[in-house]
């Protein structure tokens, strides 16, 4: 059954895009805090309760594995990278168990916390009938989302740029919007004007936080 108590939940963190948008640079690799962005968002996979961390790789896998190098995660390349997110979701499901649930965390969103993730695993153990479990901000839906063990199969199939968007589709009646207070659900940051909007504070222990431009 999904969601019981002892079922592990493992993070996988998407960081194989070409990041078009960003321009010239791997928007992975700039920096927030002093630290790369992909960091940020590893880190804070590490610190939740999900039992181990996978990152997907692909574009310029070896300089994501370098700022990631001396993390306890596992990589996972992608050969497929330039086809779209949906590759990487399927890679990052063939590398987990039928029996696992997993949750997606997109590299380009450095402000979600382990307590976000926390409050997603939690709630895919405390509610075995769902099948998908999402942040909600202010009743709007981001990121990252949970998928229980039985979604792992179609997972494995996923294709293109829509990710699994068919599976929220599918299931959107058995997909939970757990309510976070953290804005950061529903930031993610493609461009030059979104990586502007980040506001690199002078200590490591404080989240990003967006100006105005």
């Amino acid at each position: 059954m999904n969601g019981l108590p002892d079922t592990p939940v493992v993070a996988v963190v998407l960081a194989a895009g070409m990041s078009r948008r960003m321009g010239a640079q791997n928007k992975l690799l700039l920096a927030i805090e002093g630290q790369p962005m992909v960091r940020h968002v590893v880190l804070a996979a590490l610190a939740s309760r999900c039992q181990k961390v996978l990152v997907v790789v692909g574009h310029e896998a070896g300089y994501v594995r370098q700022v990631l190098s001396d993390l306890a995660v596992e990589f996972v390349f992608n050969e497929a990278f330039a086809e779209g997110i949906g590759a990487s979701v399927r890679a990052g499901a063939q590398a987990v168990s039928s029996q696992q649930a997993v949750l997606y965390c997109l590299a380009d969103m450095p402000g979600v916390t382990a307590g976000v993730i926390d409050q997603l695993v939690d709630a895919f153990h405390a509610y075995p009938d769902f099948m998908g479990f999402v942040p909600a901000f202010n009743g709007k839906r981001g990121n990252p989302v949970l998928w229980a063990p039985g979604c792992v199969r179609q997972l494995r199939e996923s294709a293109g740029d829509e990710g699994a968007r068919g599976l929220l589709h599918q299931y959107r009646d058995r997909v939970m919007a757990v309510a976070v207070a953290s804005e950061w659900v529903m930031v993610d940051l493609d461009t030059p004007q979104d990586y502007r909007r980040v506001y690199n504070r002078p200590t490591s222990h404080s989240r990003p936080q967006t100006v105005e431009t």
